[in-house]
């Protein structure tokens, strides 16, 4: 799945979703880096993040007792902030919350997907929260 995502050309996110479903079919537990890889994926998505995928994806993990980890969020933020049509940055925000209260320390890249995500709004940037993000982000190393 992890090589689909990276193709040339642009992720193979189709193609990733069938091996993925064919995994299931075998009875192949996916486990946190395959849903990872797959969401990763859906956010390249050449045609605009997928990311309506990758948020049902990222709720199929939690009811199969995986755990998120700080890539997991990190790429569905990423997801939310390249939205076709603009950023889905309040969902890209309540998700970086949600990450901060589960005791799940964000990354550099979080922070740059949400700061992202925010600049992205349509209607114009929330220019106010990306900068209080990234005086958060200095201040945590």
């Amino acid at each position: 799945i992890s090589a689909l995502e990276k193709a040339p050309g642009g992720s193979r996110w189709e193609k990733a979703l069938e091996v993925f479903e064919e995994m299931k079919r075998r009875r192949i537990a996916p486990n946190v880096i395959t849903y990872n890889a797959l969401i990763s994926a859906l956010e390249k998505a050449a045609d605009g993040s997928q990311w309506e995928r990758a948020v049902e994806l990222f709720e199929e993990m939690k009811l199969r007792d995986l755990a998120p980890t700080v890539i997991t969020y990190s790429a569905l933020i990423s997801a939310l902030g390249r939205a076709s049509g603009g950023s889905e940055a309040d969902k890209a925000v309540l998700l970086f919350e949600e990450m901060k209260m589960k005791k799940i320390e964000p990354s550099a890249i979080t922070y740059n997907a949400l700061i992202s995500a925010l600049e992205k709004v349509p209607g114009g940037s929330q220019w106010q929260k990306a900068l209080t993000l990234f005086e958060e982000m200095k201040r945590a190393g």
